[in-house]
């Protein structure tokens, strides 16, 4: 019963083991099943996705060359570039116009062959997400573009900026070229000064009148108003000219001369001009007056020019007059002054020069102040030259005029002074262009007044330099030019220089040289000026009445 009882056990464990097994190979065989329609689906997601995808990539090339061809077309330039300035990108244009396609290298070095930042470039307010449309010239090539900056915003959260560059370089020439004759039409018609007007005669009366349309830049009345208005011309006349129209315009009907009259009008904006009126009369072929054409010309700029410059004139006359009159007031003065110290020093000094010389005479030859004795006898000299000098500013000259040849006057200055301009570093130019001209004023007068020039020309070169000597004719006159490289005649001091006393010397100078020049000069007829300029020296030029030359 024992060993029954197991094998019934052993049955039933094997069915059930059979059963739990079978259950089992069919749970698997649903696992296997189901999984198997997981990766059925996965897999046509996948080929659904790849499917996708393809089309995607499709588009994408489509889009990429669609822009591609669109920024290949554009007719203008185009370039991308990072916010440190790098260039991104270029199209085949930028690459045209740079010489090379220049991605990575700096944009300002690139575009504009620059060394730094453009101080005109837009990049920071591009990179704010602002577009900035602009109008440049390029200092690379000079030529005109109209630029579109605008932010490009990448996935990684970068920023770049694209810039669409036109060149409207033709555009601007036109628009220069359209301004400019815009403005030139306006000065044109601003510049209009004249226009024609026609009257018909009829019965010895004026019949019609036609003015012509540039009457409106004269009058400020257009063509049509002056039909309207039978009488506008005359009464646009100025009140006080009109008689002297209405005259005019009844001795051309009588048939009168045509004379040109000029009066004044008052233009339609009240301002007050001055106008030409010259009338061409007709005849028929009996004589007979059929109308006239006429010229009305605004000259009234003529009229103010011709006012001023008669102003100018009596104004340059009358002052002209005021400094001769004060002029020889001075020197009527000094000439009194000048006579009384005559007699009053020259005798006493002619008597200290007589017993000097009694003095010497006495005194042994070594006498060991000998040179002092000379610097007095020199002192003595010198003032006695002042009161010479004195002399000339008042005394009257003698009636007869002496001749004096230039040359000679020229050629004695220079021996007499040859050792001091040496001294002085001078160099001494003289051109004689015309050696024998012969001028009216006597020989130590006009040494004087080459000394004189020259000794102030020396005094003004303290470092040397170079002074110079022309003589030539200049019509009926001899013309003295005397010019020096000098420190040159303050402005302030320019119109001094010929007063008695007046001097820059300090105690070096009496005042004296200039006035005795320009009283010798006036005295023959002849006249002086000065021209300087502070640091480049100065060049006066004396002109002088001449006898003719000699052949």
């Amino acid at each position: 019963m024992e060993n029954g009882g197991s094998a019934l056990e052993n049955e039933r464990e094997r069915r059930e083991a059979g059963a739990r097994s079978a259950e089992e190979r069919a749970a698997l065989e649903r696992r296997v099943a189901e999984r198997t329609a997981e990766l059925r689906a996965a897999n046509e997601r996948l080929e659904a996705e790849i499917v996708r995808r393809r089309n995607v990539e499709a588009a994408l090339r489509e889009t990429s060359a669609r822009y591609q061809a669109i920024v290949e077309a554009y007719d203008g330039l185009i370039y991308i570039c990072s916010q440190d300035f790098r260039v991104e990108f270029m199209n085949a244009r930028m690459i045209e116009r740079t010489g090379r396609n220049a991605v990575g290298e700096l944009c300002y070095r690139t575009l504009h062959n620059r060394e730094e930042v453009c101080p005109w470039c837009v990049n920071e307010r591009v990179f704010r997400g602002e577009t900035v449309r602009w109008e440049v010239q390029s200092p690379l090539d000079q030529r005109w573009y109209y630029i579109v900056n605008s932010p490009i915003r990448h996935p990684d959260g970068r920023i770049s900026k694209i810039a669409m560059i036109t060149d409207i370089t033709e555009r601007k020439v036109s628009e220069t070229a359209l301004r400019e004759s815009e403005q030139r039409y306006r000065r044109l018609l601003a510049s209009v000064t004249d226009y024609v007007y026609t009257v018909e005669v009829r019965d010895g009366r004026p019949a019609a009148t036609q003015h012509g349309p540039g009457c409106e830049a004269v009058t400020g009345y257009r063509p049509e108003e002056f039909s309207e208005r039978p009488y506008l011309w005359l009464d646009m006349v100025y009140p006080e000219d009109r008689p002297a129209v209405i005259a005019h315009a009844e001795a051309l009907l009588r048939g009168g001369p045509a004379e040109p009259l000029d009066h004044r009008i008052v233009r339609k904006d009240g301002a007050v001009r001055w106008v030409r009126n010259t009338p061409a009369p007709r005849f028929d072929a009996h004589g007979r007056l059929t109308g006239y054409d006429g010229l009305v010309k605004d000259v009234t700029e003529r009229k103010k020019a011709i006012e001023e410059r008669i102003r100018l004139e009596r104004e340059t006359a009358e002052a002209r007059e005021r400094a001769a009159l004060e002029r020889a007031s001075r020197l009527a003065s000094l000439g009194q002054l000048a006579a009384g110290v005559a007699h009053e020093v020259n005798n006493p000094l002619q008597g200290m020069l007589s017993h000097l010389e009694a003095i010497r005479r006495e005194l042994p030859p070594d006498f060991p102040r000998q040179e002092s004795l000379k610097m007095v006898e020199r002192g003595i000299e010198t003032i006695r030259a002042l009161v010479h000098r004195l002399l000339w500013l008042g005394a009257a000259h003698p009636s007869e005029t002496p001749v004096c040849r230039v040359s000679e006057a020229v050629a004695f200055v220079r021996e007499l002074l040859h050792s001091s301009m040496e001294r002085s570093r001078i160099r001494l130019h003289i051109e004689l262009r015309s050696p024998n001209v012969e001028v009216r004023m006597a020989h130590g007068d006009l040494t004087q007044v080459l000394m004189n020039l020259l000794m102030n020309a020396r005094d003004a070169m303290p470092e040397g330099g170079d002074l110079r000597i022309v003589c030539e004719r200049e019509g009926d006159r001899a013309l003295l030019t005397v010019s020096d490289t000098g420190v040159g005649i303050a402005p302030e001091h320019m119109t001094r220089l010929f007063e008695p006393f007046f001097t820059t010397k300090g105690a070096r100078g009496t005042g004296l040289g200039l006035s005795v020049t320009d009283a010798l000069v006036r005295a023959r007829g002849g006249e002086i000026e000065v021209e300087s300029e502070i640091g480049k020296g100065a060049t006066f030029r004396v002109r002088l009445p001449i006898r003719e030359e000699k052949p």
